[in-house]
This record gives C-alpha cells, sequence and structure tokens, in this order.
C-alpha cells in the first residue's frame, strides 16, 4: 500500500513539474493573437512610364505637310501616314532611342535620331523643298481633287503593290534611278536590254472611277507605252502611244474583243525629251492630251465600270528605254481642262 501511495505521489509530482515548465497564460494568448495576425503583403513596384511620340511634320512656312509618311526603325520598316494635321503618333515604345525617316511628295527626305523621354514627347520636323519634287497642290488642276501624286524623290513608289516588289527584288527591266541629264531627280526607268517583247511595268493599287491621270514620259523610240484605264478584269481601255512615230490609239477592250476608238497623229514622244501625258474620263467622256495638246475624245455610250490604272510599254528593238516621273492620279468634278493651260 505504502509503495502505491509513493508511486502515485511521484506521478503528481512530474505532472506538475510538466505544468510548471509550460508557457504562461500570457504566452500562450501572444502566440494565438500572432498564429491569427495576417502576413502583410508586398509593396508592389510601380510601372514604369511607358514611352510616347507624336511627330509634327511641317514645311519651311510652317505649314502641316499632310501626305508625309515617317517610317519609325524601332517598330519596324512600315511606312506611317500623317494625318490632314500633318501629325502621326506612336504609343508604347520600346526605348528611349528612336530613329525616324520622313518623306512628303515634292520635299526632301529627312532623315532624324533623337533621345526622348518616358511619358508623352513631342517632335516637330521640317521638311525642305526638293526642286526637282511635285508638290501636291500643284498636281492637279483647278477643278479636281488630288488622289495620288508619287515623285520617286525618296527612291521609291508607294501604292503600286507588284512594281514595288519588282523594285525591292531587283527584277529585271525595272529601276529608279537619277536622271543622267538632271543630278537629284529620281525617275522610273523601263528598259529592255536584248529580245523585244511586251513588259508588265507597274499597276497602281486602287479601283478608280472618273480619274485624270498625268505623268511626265521620256522615251528613246522603238516601244509602244500603253496606259491603261479602267481595267477590271473583264474590260479596259489602253492609250497606245507611239514612241517611234507620231500619234498614236486608244482600244476599248472587252474580253475577248476589242475596238479602236480612234487614233491620233500629233506627237511624236519618241525624241528622247520629256513629254506631259494626260489622260481623262469623266461623265463618260475619255480624252488624251500631250503636251497640253488634245489628241482625241470620244464619249462611250457603253462605258466600263471602275477599274485599275495600269503602265505597260512594248519593245520592238533591243536597248530601248522608256522612263516616266510625277505621277499623278486626280479625280475630276468638272471637264478635263490640262495643267498646262494653267
Amino acid at each position: 500500500m505504502k509503495m502505491k501511495i509513493f508511486i502515485l505521489a511521484m506521478i503528481l509530482g512530474l505532472v506538475f513539474l510538466l505544468i510548471s515548465c509550460g508557457p504562461s497564460p500570457e504566452a500562450v494568448a501572444t502566440m494565438t493573437a500572432s498564429a491569427w495576425t495576417p502576413t502583410p503583403l508586398p509593396t508592389p513596384t510601380p510601372t514604369p512610364v511607358p514611352y510616347g511620340l507624336i511627330l509634327n511634320i511641317k514645311d519651311e512656312n510652317g505649314n502641316p505637310v499632310s501626305l508625309a509618311s515617317v517610317v519609325l526603325a524601332e517598330i519596324g520598316a512600315d511606312a506611317h501616314a500623317v494625318n490632314a494635321q500633318g501629325s502621326v503618333a506612336f504609343p508604347n515604345l520600346p526605348g528611349e532611342a528612336i530613329s525616324v525617316s520622313i518623306s512628303a511628295p515634292g520635299y526632301f527626305t529627312v532623315e532624324k535620331q533623337e533621345t526622348i523621354q518616358r511619358g508623352e514627347n513631342t517632335i516637330e520636323i521640317m521638311l525642305p523643298l526638293d526642286p526637282h519634287g511635285l508638290l501636291p497642290e500643284n498636281a492637279c488642276a483647278p477643278g479636281e481633287t488630288l488622289f495620288m501624286v508619287e515623285d520617286m524623290q525618296d527612291q521609291a513608289i508607294q501604292g503600286w503593290g507588284n512594281l514595288a516588289n519588282k523594285l525591292e527584288s531587283g527584277a529585271p527591266g525595272v529601276g529608279i534611278v537619277e536622271d543622267n541629264n538632271q543630278a537629284g531627280n529620281w525617275v522610273l526607268k523601263a528598259f529592255n536590254t536584248s529580245e523585244p517583247g511586251h513588259m508588265e511595268i507597274g499597276r497602281y493599287d486602287e479601283i478608280l472611277g472618273d480619274t485624270v491621270v498625268r505623268f511626265r514620259t521620256r522615251n528613246n523610240g522603238g516601244q509602244h507605252l500603253h496606259v491603261g484605264l479602267r481595267d477590271n478584269g473583264t474590260g479596259r481601255y489602253i492609250a497606245f502611244v507611239y514612241a517611234d512615230q507620231k500619234g498614236g490609239r486608244v482600244d476599248k477592250f472587252e474580253d475577248p474583243s476589242f475596238f479602236t476608238v480612234f487614233g491620233f497623229g500629233g506627237s511624236n514622244i519618241g525624241d528622247g525629251m520629256w513629254h506631259l501625258v494626260e489622260i481623262s474620263i469623266f461623265n463618260d467622256v475619255y480624252e488624251i492630251w500631250i503636251d497640253g495638246v488634245q489628241q482625241g475624245t470620244w464619249q462611250d455610250q457603253k462605258p466600263l465600270g471602275p477599274g485599275q490604272f495600269f503602265l505597260d510599254a512594248d519593245f520592238w528593238q533591243p536597248d530601248r528605254t522608256v522612263e516616266f516621273d510625277n505621277i499623278s492620279v486626280c479625280v475630276p468634278t468638272a471637264p478635263f481642262t490640262s495643267i498646262l493651260s494653267q
């Protein structure tokens, strides 16, 4: 019995010892509170303000250049058109360094490198006049609205997809070259080096209805220049301008047949000099003018629908060339008037 009492006393003593060595009620309360206290969230890192750029393109008098195009190297090789106020915006640029190239009909191309800050940056760039370029305001006659102008002064051509691809790939027979007789003037040149034959030079991408096309051309003879209008896949008007004799003809094609609308014989463009060709369709009346002189006119009683404008040539002899400069497309609102009469 005494032994049992002794063992019981020992167990009670150990229990008391264990209880006395545990945390106090205050410590238990503290630990419980700490277990329920939420862990503080990390402080977020501020998002950097992006780089933004607005370019304002102006001429030497501070007027906006509305037909300028801008290439920003940091985002690719595509050309970006400015708006009517001569401005174009580039948000969320990748960094502070920018390299831009700005071109416009009638102006020298300007290339510029700048360092910008985070946030919106506005830069004004002035384009100097190019004496060999064609300003948009000089591309159309009164009563016409400008649709396209191309002077090749940036050594490229816009809006002529198939021709641009030929030039970029180095296809034989076409190139944009400096005029041998006028340094600083760049022109589109088509040529054959050996065999005679037909050449598709270029086709403007847009679909045109009533329209006036103008361009300067220089030829060394031995070929026919073809100017096609309203090519819509099933029909077209083609002016054949003879470069090795005076005159030419205009044909209307309605596949698979065609007929000659009229012939003309008053101009010789194969003399190695520059000549101005103007062709108009307004209210179904077709007209062709060379150097400000009407070559022929005809009203189509069954007019073709809208279509494309193209330039081709037939080379009848080797080493023949045809060159083009200052190509424009205008939309007429009145009967045709030659720009040379202004």
